[in-house]
Protein backbone atom coordinates (compact mmCIF):
# COMPACT_ATOMS: atom_id res chain seq x y z
CA UNK A 1 0.00 0.00 0.00
CA UNK A 2 1.17 3.47 -0.75
CA UNK A 3 1.42 6.21 2.13
CA UNK A 4 0.27 8.89 -0.67
CA UNK A 5 -3.21 7.82 -0.22
CA UNK A 6 -2.44 8.91 3.71
CA UNK A 7 -1.98 12.28 3.47
CA UNK A 8 -4.52 14.49 5.36
CA UNK A 9 -6.22 16.06 2.23
CA UNK A 10 -6.82 12.72 0.88
CA UNK A 11 -8.44 11.29 3.71
CA UNK A 12 -10.71 14.16 4.34
CA UNK A 13 -11.65 14.18 0.52
CA UNK A 14 -12.47 10.39 0.77
CA UNK A 15 -14.08 10.61 4.24
CA UNK A 16 -16.60 13.63 4.12
CA UNK A 17 -14.49 16.76 3.50
CA UNK A 18 -14.45 19.17 6.66
CA UNK A 19 -17.42 18.23 8.26
CA UNK A 20 -15.97 14.15 9.50
CA UNK A 21 -18.54 12.43 11.56
CA UNK A 22 -17.37 10.61 13.97
CA UNK A 23 -18.64 7.60 11.91
CA UNK A 24 -16.26 9.17 9.22
CA UNK A 25 -13.41 9.07 11.76
CA UNK A 26 -13.79 5.49 12.24
CA UNK A 27 -14.00 4.27 9.12
CA UNK A 28 -10.83 7.04 8.46
CA UNK A 29 -8.87 4.94 10.74
CA UNK A 30 -9.18 1.21 10.22
CA UNK A 31 -8.05 3.28 6.45
CA UNK A 32 -4.89 4.28 7.88
CA UNK A 33 -4.76 1.51 10.45
CA UNK A 34 -4.05 -1.06 7.41
CA UNK A 35 -1.27 1.72 6.21
CA UNK A 36 0.46 0.94 8.85
CA UNK A 37 -0.13 -2.59 9.90
CA UNK A 38 1.62 -3.45 6.32
CA UNK A 39 4.03 -1.54 7.00
CA UNK A 40 5.06 -2.67 10.88
CA UNK A 41 4.71 -6.20 9.57
CA UNK A 42 6.79 -5.75 6.61
CA UNK A 43 9.51 -3.87 8.63
CA UNK A 44 9.26 -5.47 11.42
CA UNK A 45 8.50 -3.10 13.60
CA UNK A 46 5.56 -3.94 15.81
CA UNK A 47 7.55 -5.53 19.04
CA UNK A 48 9.58 -2.39 18.62
CA UNK A 49 6.86 0.03 18.66
CA UNK A 50 5.83 -1.53 21.75
CA UNK A 51 8.73 -0.33 23.39
CA UNK A 52 9.39 2.57 25.34
CA UNK A 53 12.23 3.63 23.14
CA UNK A 54 10.21 4.02 20.27
CA UNK A 55 9.29 6.87 19.08
CA UNK A 56 7.86 9.44 15.98
CA UNK A 57 9.32 11.68 14.23
CA UNK A 58 7.35 14.81 12.77
CA UNK A 59 8.71 17.46 10.07
CA UNK A 60 6.04 19.57 9.41
CA UNK A 61 2.96 19.91 7.75
CA UNK A 62 -0.35 18.11 10.00
CA UNK A 63 2.62 17.41 13.01
CA UNK A 64 3.22 20.90 13.24
CA UNK A 65 -0.16 21.73 13.59
CA UNK A 66 -0.79 19.04 16.08
CA UNK A 67 2.05 19.98 17.86
CA UNK A 68 0.95 23.56 18.43
CA UNK A 69 -2.35 22.26 19.67
CA UNK A 70 -0.25 20.95 22.53
CA UNK A 71 1.05 23.83 24.40
CA UNK A 72 -1.98 25.97 23.55
CA UNK A 73 -0.62 28.55 21.37
CA UNK A 74 -2.84 31.08 20.01
CA UNK A 75 0.16 31.81 17.36
CA UNK A 76 3.03 29.70 16.08
CA UNK A 77 5.79 30.33 17.74
CA UNK A 78 8.72 27.95 15.98
CA UNK A 79 10.85 28.40 19.18
CA UNK A 80 8.26 26.57 21.60
CA UNK A 81 7.61 24.21 18.67
CA UNK A 82 11.01 23.00 18.18
CA UNK A 83 11.98 19.99 20.00
CA UNK A 84 8.43 19.74 21.49
CA UNK A 85 7.45 15.92 22.71
CA UNK A 86 3.78 14.37 23.11
CA UNK A 87 2.75 11.21 24.63
CA UNK A 88 -0.61 8.91 23.94
CA UNK A 89 -2.52 10.68 26.01
CA UNK A 90 -2.23 14.24 24.48
CA UNK A 91 -2.36 12.68 21.39
CA UNK A 92 -5.99 11.69 22.50
CA UNK A 93 -6.94 14.95 23.80
CA UNK A 94 -5.62 16.76 20.38
CA UNK A 95 -8.05 14.13 18.74
CA UNK A 96 -10.87 14.90 21.20
CA UNK A 97 -10.85 18.35 21.09
CA UNK A 98 -10.52 18.45 16.67
CA UNK A 99 -13.63 16.24 16.88
CA UNK A 100 -15.53 18.27 19.40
Amino acid sequence: MDFAFCWCCHLAERFGGSDISLDDFEKMKSYVRGFFNNFSDRYKLRDLAQGSKFHLLGTSGMITTLAGMHPNLERYDQKKMDGIWTNDADITLMIKRLLS
